[in-house]
């Protein structure tokens, strides 16, 4: 059989595909033009991979990292089984290499190609400005420093310290479930009091993927979620996600929280608004379209106002609102519709935290089927 030989050889490393950023811990692309006898070659081939020091002779590199030199197959030696070549042309991958195979020295690539072995190839090492992390198996760079130390994840320009772009889920320890409708979620091996905190996003993936608002942690097995998961929680594993942000004061106090579903608290960890504010808050004016639906609400702070349009047909009927008050101590104001209004008086009774009743009076004609429009503000916590 006739050895195979190379035309031309090419090595591309996919960690390093722009000068700035040196190799790191990942996959390694490697093309190549093969011939056999002057005639381009067809078939499979089993590739071995090493890294030496020099173009020729030189010394073998600690290709995995583990501070040994073993010119053994999955230590300092990589193998690619059965890659196919058509018209000449192979192109694969091959890895893991570690970091510390590049410490900024010049390194080559010896290839051998069905038990015949190739020439070398240099892999040009530029200096660093920049470290990459790949996902194993893949080149593709999941984080990146900078020589100013910052750390990106899901961004090659880094602003800070640390810049997450996209949601950073952390394992919980052990199984949770709820039953239907229940904001209490009980655990089995979990670690509640150290693990998660007031501000985190519960997630989970059965029966669908949904994700929670954590509002109280009661002890290491049972804490409670903003609204219930639908239709109810089977045992299952769990992550959660921090908030996106949180800034303290110099005693410790969380002042500012950005959660990972895109809330804003001010003065408090677990905002149930697009913007909460506990305490005082002032504006220089305010601008936009109020909202004009036929019902809706708005908090600020403590307070809650609702509005909407209640139903009077001469016998009692639920008036709900889109937001529940504390208690039942909020105040109705209701107009009722019609021409007729200034002769028509409206009665509230059976409030609850969710619902009243108004039954509209006519001075001429009783109860009658009138219905308005209401506004109701109390306490929603």
């Amino acid at each position: 059989m006739r050895p195979i030989s190379t035309v031309s050889c090419a090595i591309i490393c996919t960690v390093s595909a722009a000068s700035t950023y040196a190799q790191t811990a990942g996959m390694l692309s490697f093309q190549a033009q093969l011939n056999q006898g002057g005639v381009s070659f067809d078939g499979t081939v089993n590739l071995v991979f090493r890294i030496y020091d020099a173009e020729s002779g030189g010394n073998l590199v600690d290709l995995n990292g583990d501070g040994f030199v073993n010119d053994v197959v999955g230590e300092d030696a990589q193998t690619v089984i059965g890659v196919e070549v058509t018209g000449g042309l192979l192109t694969t991958k091959w890895g893991p290499i570690s970091p510390k195979a590049f410490d900024g020295a010049d390194r080559w690539v010896e290839v051998t190609a069905n038990g015949e072995l190739l020439s070398r190839f240099e892999i040009v090492t530029p200096t660093a400005t920049a470290e990459q992390l790949n996902a194993p198996g893949t080149g593709e760079a999941v984080a990146q420093t900078d020589v100013q130390g910052h750390l990106g994840i899901g961004t090659s320009n880094a602003n800070a310290k640390l810049e997450v772009v996209g949601n950073a889920a952390l394992m919980g320890t052990g199984i949770i479930a709820s039953t239907p409708g229940n904001v209490t979620i009980t655990g089995s091996g979990t670690a509640f009091t150290t693990q998660v905190r007031v501000g985190d996003l519960l997630v989970v993936s059965l029966p669908t993927p949904q994700e929670r608002l954590i509002v109280t942690i009661i002890d290491d097995s049972t804490l409670e979620v903003e609204t219930p998961f639908s239709p109810e929680l089977p045992a299952q594993a769990f992550t959660f996600q921090r908030p996106v942000a949180c800034f303290t004061q110099d005693d410790g106090e969380q002042s500012l929280t950005v959660t990972a579903d895109g809330r804003v608290g001010i003065g408090t960890d677990i905002p149930s608004t697009s913007l909460e504010v506990i305490g005082e808050a002032r504006f220089e004016s305010l601008s936009g379209d109020w909202d004009q639906s036929d019902s809706g609400f708005v908090r600020f702070g403590d307070l809650q106002i609702c509005w909407g349009q209640y139903l009077s047909d001469g016998s009692p009927i639920d008036t709900t609102f889109p937001a529940p008050f504390i208690d039942a101590n909020y105040r109705v104001i209701a107009t009722p519709d019609g021409d007729s209004a200034p002769n028509l008086t409206v009665t509230i009774q059976n409030k609850t935290t969710v619902n009243f009743q108004a039954q509209t009076f006519s001075i001429a004609s009783g109860f009658d089927g009138n219905d308005g429009d209401y506004i109701a503000i109390g306490r929603w916590r």
